[in-house]
């Protein structure tokens, strides 16, 4: 019996080793700016694909399973958009499809991710919805904590740096900025606005594993450690990751019955966390704290009129408003007419149409959970991504794809 439960250990252990390597790969490679985690993924995804197709094809309820999901709504907007994109490119007839274009990369991530996430369902075969759910969002939480450790060893050891830059290459000069420059915490997988995006997630995450049933009082303490160890190095990582505790304060007041009072106890739950914070960062070197100040405020303020000042270009043309110009650009060679933000990068790439069909196809990724807290999650996810289009560009958010596979996939709710 012992040797069975020292096996079953080592199983899951194994098990968990195996999601946090692939989920790695999941998560940091479909935010708009893949670089080597992307190629990294698709090497991986190939690898996979054929033992995929071949075990899903051999199984016909599983086989319509994934016909059900590709007959989506979301599905057909991609449909929709890459028409819209080729009337575009008739009239424009400006940029090639296999360059840098926001569809190519949906297309390719929407694929890859579908493979990544059939190739969790095999190996999480027998476990319930319940379990597998789970199982994948600690996963994806200890990725991106994995991810802020390598963030911190590369700030201070910089043998584990070259290490990095030997497995993931500065390929663009904003990340080679920050690395060499250390004016931030650069993770591998993880740096500046993606970094920031998935540590806020990360809060979200650990507050829903908190609320579950299923979690222990021994893995709450563990997830408590999380949420802060997360926000100080995110917030050193991007300050986008500030968002994530909005996320969480409107998160948490959307799940309680008796709101005012539940949602009081959550605001200064959070105002206590932020003291503590504070309290512990004024024992830091006053070197440190005039870094970590000037980073977050001063640069911060620099930061948003920098951004407010994108809202001066509009489109002028209604040709550009309605079916854009169809060009984009990139890090290197600079994003078509200098812009950041999500919003105007869409309209000047495929026009207006593009841009509401591309928040439709984020906006179907939650319509159809059956959960009530999953869809509440949902949610908040999707409102996340509208916010994160006012400041930068995002094809989806890999999280919100995986709980509406998975969910479409089992099709029947689960009480987390």
């Amino acid at each position: 019996m012992d040797k069975i439960n020292r096996r079953s250990k080592k199983l899951n252990l194994l098990l968990q080793c195996i999601l946090i390597l692939t989920m790695y790969l999941f998560i940091y490679s479909n935010l708009g700016s893949s670089g080597i985690t992307g190629r990294y993924k698709y090497i991986l995804g190939m690898i996979f694909s054929p033992f995929m197709i071949i075990i899903y094809l051999n199984n016909k309820k599983k086989l319509l399973k994934i016909i059900r999901i590709v007959l989506s709504w979301n599905f057909i907007i991609l449909f929709i958009l890459t028409l819209i994109l080729i009337a575009s490119n008739c009239i424009n007839t400006t940029e090639s499809f296999l360059e840098s274009n926001p569809l190519k990369e949906l297309v390719l991530n929407l694929f890859f991710d579908i493979i990544y996430l059939l190739f969790f369902l095999t190996i999480l075969s027998k476990k319930d919805l319940k379990g597998k759910i789970y199982y994948l969002i600690k996963s994806y939480i200890l990725c991106i904590s994995l991810d802020n450790v390598f963030a911190i060893l590369r700030y201070f050891n910089e043998t584990f740096n070259e290490i990095c830059l030997v497995i993931y290459p500065a390929e663009n000069k904003i990340m080679e900025h920050y690395i060499f420059s250390k004016e931030r915490l650069v993770g591998l997988g993880g740096f500046f606005f993606g970094g920031g995006i998935q540590n806020a997630i990360s809060l979200l995450l650990i507050y829903f594993l908190l609320k579950s049933k299923k979690v222990k009082l021994k893995e709450k303490y563990i997830l408590y450690t999380l949420f802060g160890f997360n926000f100080i190095v995110g917030i050193l990582i991007s300050r986008t990751t500030i968002l994530g505790l909005f996320l969480v304060i409107i998160y948490g007041i959307s799940i309680q019955k008796k709101k005012n009072f539940k949602g009081l106890k959550l605001l200064l739950f959070m105002l206590f966390f932020i003291i503590l914070l504070y309290q512990f960062l004024s024992f830091l070197p006053s070197e440190v704290q005039y870094k970590i100040n000037y980073f977050i405020f001063e640069q911060g303020e620099k930061s948003l009129k920098h951004l407010l000042e994108f809202y001066d270009v509009i489109p002028k043309e209604m040709k550009t408003i309605l079916i854009g110009d169809l060009k984009w650009g990139n890090v290197n060679t600079g994003y078509y007419m200098g812009i950041d933000v999500g919003y105007l990068r869409y309209i000047f790439y495929g026009g207006i149409f593009f841009l509401i069909f591309m928040i439709l196809f984020n906006y179907f990724l939650i319509s159809d959970i059956n959960d009530k807290y999953l869809k509440k999650l949902g949610r908040i996810l999707f409102i996340f991504y509208l916010i994160l289009m006012l400041k930068g560009y995002v094809t989806y958010l890999s999280i919100s794809f995986l709980l509406y596979f998975i969910t479409r996939y089992n099709k029947k709710g689960v009480e987390i």
